[in-house]
Order: C-alpha cells, then structure tokens, then sequence
C-alpha cells in the first residue's frame, strides 16, 4: 500500500487503460490514479475509471506520478513516453515499443538514454504456464528441438462485444492495428523462450472479409543455424480462440495452451499427461503481477522483465516478416537493425 497522495498516470482511456486503472486502483487504494487522453478528447473520470483526469502530459509529468503506463495506439507510444522518461519517471510502455522501424529509428538514441526507465507490457511473461513452459525447456525436458509451432488467433469482431470492431485500433493502420502488431505477444515470448534467429520467410494478407485495412492473418517461417525451425501463425479470423506453442524434441512434445493456462507433454511412446493445469486462473492476475512488479523496479529494486533492447528486437523481426511479404523473399533480421 502507498502513501496517501502517491499519484500513478495512465495515458488512453481505452480497454487497456481501463484495466490498468482499475488495476492501480485495486492494488493501491491509497494512491491517487489519473488519466490523460491520448487523442485529446475530453474525458470524464467515471468514463476512464480514474479518480481525476489530467489535461495534458505536460500537467502529468509537473504531478511526479510514481510511474506512468503509456497506453496509447502504437505510434503514438514513444512521443507520449518521452516527457516522462525525460523527468526521470519510470514508464511501462504497452506493447508494441512502436508502430514501426522508421518511427524506432527517429527516438532510438534518446530511448537508449534512459532505457533504465522503460518496461515493456508483454505480460504473457507472468501467465504461470508460459514460465514453466520455458524453465522445461531451458532445462532440455524433450532433448534437442527440432521444430516449434506457434499459433493464435480469434475472430476480431468478438474481441469487444458490443463495440464496432471497425473502429477499433486493431482495424486501423494508421493507429497501428493489424495481426502482426497487435498479436506481437507471440514473437515476444518467441524470443524469451527460444532466442533470436536470423532469417524470415513471411506472407501476410488481408482476406477482405473483415472490410478492414490491415493484414488479417500473417503466416511465417523463422530460421538459425542452431536451433529448431519455427512456424508462426498470427491471425483476426478464428472463430474459436485458439493461442497455443508446440514443439517437437529428441524425447517428445510440449504443448503450452495459453487461454487454459495448461502444458502437456507426450513422451516418445505418445503417452500424454498435464505438466500444468490451472483451470481457475483469472487472465486479470498478469496484469496485476505486472503492475506489482513495475511498481518494484520505481523503487529500482528489480531489473526490467522486458528491457528496451528487448522490444527493439521484437520490432526487427516485425519488419523482417513485413519486408519478406513485401519482398517475396528471405529477410535477413540482422539487416533491419535501426
């Protein structure tokens, strides 16, 4: 619990900024939390869930918030950040680090000044499946890998019941919607569990049937010299949510189902059991781990669970799977460092 008057700052008042603040608000009950709009569009406290509503960054940046969480659409993430992290503010960015390589490339020299500051909202990184998922691994449980299979997807007008899917984020380019941006959990935890790899082979489309104008589904193959080939699979169409990684090894498989929150292995002989299964489990805890965690590292108690050179990676390999589509060819990832 903080002190009364600890202020935390939430900037976008969207589904993500609403979780996060009711989120602060549950964890500190104390604290004062505020809101800025992203676009600049009045609010009302009772709309965003914040106890007050901030007019603009600069006035948030004057209150000296605790930290401030930037969750805003895509491209407008590092400008909103900067005035914080300038004032020595820690800020968590939510995924993704940007919209694209050439925005990277404008801040990164400044981003990398004060990346002592900066977390990155991949929070997959806290659901408990996913961390055993990853210490079986790192410990060879099924031998050497051969191959890794990596899928989500889910029907984007379910996304947000009772909201036109059309104008959501996720349905606009210019506020960086699109499969491969806003399902980049995938290639985060890709990174965290197996490492980088050099070479992408990628189609991306957009079937037309959702009358939106980014890329509906993206389909890649990822590459190193010493380790297993990956398949990636990102889409906006399933019916039937589905987010799950597979990967075949010398001594079996292990399948990670990330919406149950449940890790099977099947052994040589094709028997399988549950390493981990966790039906109750409520996705909110992420989130709250999250916070609890970050709300840590202000106190620089803890490093980042997600650095900055982290995310930076991930937004290579974002424009090496748009560039081999593009292209219709191999993309080396090293070739679009910024």
């Amino acid at each position: 619990m903080k002190c009364p008057g600890t202020t935390y700052v939430v900037v976008g008042s969207g589904s993500i900024g609403r979780r996060h603040m009711t989120n602060l608000r549950t964890l500190f009950p104390e604290a004062i939390v505020g809101c800025v709009s992203a676009s600049g569009r009045p609010l009302s406290a009772d709309e965003c869930g914040a106890h007050r509503v901030i007019p603009d960054i600069e006035s948030a940046v004057t209150a000296r918030p605790r930290f401030a969480v930037i969750a805003s659409p895509a491209p407008f993430h590092l400008k909103q950040a900067l005035p914080f992290l300038k004032a020595g503010i820690p800020t968590l960015i939510e995924k993704p680090l940007c919209s694209s390589l050439t925005e990277l490339k404008e801040y990164s020299a400044l981003l990398v000044q004060y990346q002592h500051l900066i977390e990155i909202g991949y929070n997959l990184r806290y659901l408990p499946c996913a961390v055993q998922f990853k210490s079986l691994l790192d410990q060879q449980h099924i031998g050497p890998l051969h191959h890794v299979r990596i899928e989500v997807g889910q029907y984007l007008p379910d996304w947000r019941p009772g909201i036109d899917y059309r104008a959501q984020v996720s349905a606009q380019r210019h506020l960086g919607g699109g499969a491969l941006l806003e399902l980049s959990h995938e290639l985060d935890y890709l990174l965290w569990i197996f490492g980088s790899f050099t070479e992408v082979s990628a189609i991306s489309q957009n079937s037309g049937t959702l009358g939106i104008n980014v890329e509906d589904s993206v389909d890649a193959m990822l590459y190193r010299a010493d380790g297993p080939v990956v398949s990636l699979h990102l889409d906006l169409l399933q019916r039937t949510p589905t987010r799950y990684c597979t990967v075949t090894g010398e001594k079996g498989k292990l399948h990670c189902e990330f919406l149950a929150n449940r890790l099977i292995f099947t052994d040589a002989s094709g028997k399988s059991h549950d390493v981990h299964v966790h039906d109750d489990y409520q996705p909110n805890s992420m989130y709250l781990d999250e916070i609890k965690r970050f709300d840590k590292r202000a106190s620089s108690q803890l490093p980042p669970k997600v650095s900055l050179e982290q995310a930076i990676n991930i937004m290579m390999l974002i424009e090496a799977i748009r560039l081999s589509s593009e292209q219709k060819r191999v993309i080396r990832v090293e070739d679009c460092r910024c």
